[in-house]
């Protein structure tokens, strides 16, 4: 199996320090980076390809939300986890809008910052109940009520299947599909349902109780 390849992005030096000495004891885990703000953050992803990027939010130059939204277009099989001092309402949501798949922090222990390292790596959500409660919450106005729908029976599938967490790859499995077909389902899925990133169409599923 090979190694998770993470890009750490924290403008404190005591913090990146912190992070890299907690992970690097792993077996499973390889820091390819650092960057120690948004901009870097964004360079470095694409020149060096991580899985996950451990991503600070509020830094100099450019933000992690920024940063965040920035990396996702460039390729979206990259994982942010978001990492802050703060579980402020409208930050947990910016990253969770930008495309971050987790969001843990920076008080968390260390063994629980590896478990959202390795889920979201995994392609699994990391939302500690704590923070999942204001995500909700800050979410609530935006998601789409239940209503007659545009989409087909195939996007109703994949929909349900992403509620229930399965990974793309999981879900082209079941459904006999190609992981290109179940990536453009969920694309399809998402402009239809005005939703802006996975988790939300995730927690759209869960609350509408989405069935094949």
């Amino acid at each position: 199996m090979s190694d998770i390849r993470i890009l750490i992005v924290d403008d404190h030096p005591l913090m990146r320090a912190a992070l890299r000495d907690a992970i690097e004891g792993e077996p499973d885990f390889e820091i390819v980076g650092e960057a120690v703000n948004g901009q870097q953050a964004v360079e470095l992803a694409a020149k060096l390809k991580p899985q996950v990027v451990l991503m600070d939010l509020y830094m100099p130059v450019m933000d992690g939300i920024e940063a965040t939204r920035l990396i996702m277009a460039q390729n979206q099989d990259v994982r942010v986890l978001a990492i802050t001092s703060s579980n402020e309402d409208e930050k947990v949501v910016a990253a969770v809008r930008a495309g971050a798949a987790g969001y843990i922090l920076k008080d968390f222990p260390r063994d629980r910052i590896l478990i959202g390292l390795r889920d979201v790596a995994a392609g699994r959500r990391f939302i500690p109940p704590e923070i999942g409660e204001k995500l909700a919450r800050g979410l609530q106005a935006e998601m789409v009520e239940v209503q007659p729908n545009p989409i087909t029976t195939r996007e109703h599938d994949v929909l349900t299947l992403v509620g229930n967490g399965f990974s793309n790859t999981e879900i082209a499995s079941r459904l006999v599909l190609s992981e290109a077909t179940v990536r453009v389902h969920i694309a399809n899925i998402m402009h239809k349902l005005e939703l802006h990133n996975r988790i939300q169409l995730a927690i759209y599923a869960q609350k509408n109780k989405a069935r094949p």
